[in-house]
């Protein structure tokens, strides 16, 4: 085993700088979009993806680690609640059978397009109230 990698080490470019192979990781928060992690282990962190490129998780080995999505992922979780709460949850669990079955591993990996969105970016600060309010976009009525 090699040693410990503090987290803030495993930031980079992307490019083969977002690659870590062998690695231990020791507590602290790891940010994964668009990294490769060939037989790492982390033990005591927080991973964090945020809706960018998904990462490569290859005979890796977790011990005591916890998941954490931020940026596009939160909103793309916020957004399958709120459908979910306004009577859309068929089309949710049909979703999410979907996941369960792999239907969406053979989607090609870009990196998104940045693009100018026309309302401003939510609060920086996660204990904001507006950051745990998941708002009611649809309402279907039930039958």
């Amino acid at each position: 085993m090699s040693d410990p990698v503090q987290p803030s080490d495993a930031e980079g470019p992307y490019d083969q700088n977002r690659r870590s192979e062998g690695k231990t990781f020791r507590g602290g928060q790891i940010r994964v979009d668009g990294r490769q992690f060939i037989k790492c282990t982390f033990t005591d962190c927080q991973m964090v993806y945020e809706g960018g490129l998904p990462p490569a998780l290859v005979g890796c080995y977790f011990t005591n680690c916890q998941w954490a999505f931020g940026g596009s992922a939160i909103h793309t979780l916020g957004f399958l609640s709120g459908l979910y709460a306004g009577g859309f949850d068929d089309l949710v669990e049909n979703t999410f059978r979907g996941v369960r079955k792999g239907q969406f591993l053979d989607i090609p990996f870009e990196e998104p397009a940045q693009k100018e969105t026309p309302y401003p970016e939510p609060p920086a600060n996660p204990t904001h109230p507006l950051m745990k309010r998941v708002p009611r976009l649809f309402k279907v009525p039930k039958n």
